[in-house]
């Protein structure tokens, strides 16, 4: 699924935080020190994919092989099971900000047409803050977006990182999105977890 206008990303943000809502990440509503906190952990897993030098997005087999997308889609049906990998973790931050924005009534993408023209404008605005994401490593990625996000900077310019990194990457940051929030309306109440 590709998000191709204003409309499109303004649905995405709205489905994500009436997931949330649902799935009871707002009884009580959280406060914004334990939001960012989970975009930390986000952050975190994120680093250890990459560390691990794990697929982008792969599914856990039963003998424990990680397979990728394409692997797994070949012998499971995915739509019951979990994905996981970078760019999965990339993709639940990017769903943690968007919820927590529109919550707040700050629409992050709203200046965006389509998540072709986020990768485009994040580019730019990388070139002009002569901020190359190619000479970075993924250390060093995570580290700027651990700033980004103690800093309590603009959510649309932690989403415009994401983007162009994963651009760079030649990954689908949109399947992923999806990918995990096909998963994530499956989940119980609160994914089952206290927090």
């Amino acid at each position: 699924m590709k998000f191709e206008s204003k409309e499109d990303m303004m649905g995405l943000c709205r489905v994500i935080h009436l997931n949330a809502k649902e799935k009871g990440f707002y009884d009580p509503a959280p406060k914004r020190e334990e939001v960012a906190a989970l975009f930390h952990s986000e952050i975190s897993e994120a680093v250890e994919e990459a560390r691990n030098e794990a697929p982008p997005v792969y599914y856990l087999y039963c003998n424990g092989a990680k397979l990728s997308l394409a692997e797994a889609v070949q012998i499971m049906d995915i739509s019951k099971e979990k994905p996981e990998g970078e760019l999965i973790e990339l993709a639940d931050l990017v769903i943690r900000i968007t919820d927590w924005a529109f919550f707040l009534g700050t629409y992050v993408l709203s200046g965006w047409k389509s998540f072709a023209d986020m990768y485009a404008r994040s580019r730019k605005e990388a070139e002009k803050l002569k901020w190359n994401d190619e000479a970075k490593t993924p250390l060093e990625f995570y580290n700027v977006l651990h700033r980004l996000v103690a800093l309590d900077r603009s959510y649309g310019t932690i989403i415009s990182r994401i983007a162009n990194y994963c651009a760079i990457k030649g990954w689908d940051l949109e399947e992923a999105i999806v990918l995990k929030m096909n998963y994530n309306v499956t989940r119980p109440y609160k994914h089952g977890k206290r927090i």
